[in-house]
């Protein structure tokens, strides 16, 4: 049996869905049904989760979201919602670690279909308890403050031109800064220095 997870801001489609799960499918129950990511966690922290469905509000929230599922459900996939597949942050939701990412409209054989399909897939297991507090990170990179504001604009999707715009400086120097943070953060592409930041708790330490 799959144990599942829902969230979602809306009752009536979050009520809807917790229907059409228990009743189509034979191979799923729902454990836990709320309207955000903090009640789960809060809520049901002990509950053992093989899935969690997450329709997700704003692309603001989905890296610390990610990490914060990941780190207190470490075994459990997460399947995000979106507007469109095609949004601009899908496929970083996957380099983040969503397991899949689907159209929040897609037919229910999709949803079931992707849900058997990341359930089947390996997880290792968790080194204590199923149930993880956000880890503590020592010994980070040591960042000033332009490299704080530029990383906390890439996590809010901008380009460089529109950090360029926000910061007011101009666009070289913004590329200047986001290699000043690929070297101290050891990666290569800006996929890979967003996911490489949230791992290391980077995000805490922004001034928004």
């Amino acid at each position: 049996m799959i144990h599942i997870a829902l969230i979602h801001p809306q009752p009536i489609y979050r009520k809807g869905l917790y229907l059409l799960l228990e009743e189509l499918a034979e191979n799923m129950v729902v454990v836990a049904s709320t309207s955000n990511l903090r009640d789960l966690i809060n809520n049901h922290r002990n509950a053992l989760l093989d899935i969690i469905v997450w329709d997700i509000p704003s692309h603001h929230v989905l890296a610390p979201g990610i990490r914060l599922l990941q780190e207190c459900f470490p075994l459990a996939k997460v399947l995000v919602l979106v507007n469109s597949k095609n949004t601009v942050y899908a496929g970083l939701l996957e380099t983040l670690g969503a397991n899949a990412v689907l159209a929040a409209d897609c037919e229910l054989n999709d949803l079931f279909s992707v849900i058997n399909k990341i359930h089947q897939t390996y997880a290792p297991p968790p080194s204590s308890n199923h149930v993880q507090e956000p880890s503590q990170i020592s010994d980070l990179p040591s960042l000033n403050q332009s490299e704080k504001l530029v990383l906390n604009l890439l996590h809010q999707q901008l380009s460089n031109t529109e950090i360029a715009g926000r910061l007011k400086i101009t666009k070289s120097q913004v590329s200047t800064v986001c290699q000043a943070l690929k070297r101290k953060l050891g990666v290569k592409n800006l996929a890979a220095l967003l996911e490489k930041s949230i791992q290391l708790q980077l995000i805490k330490s922004i001034d928004n």
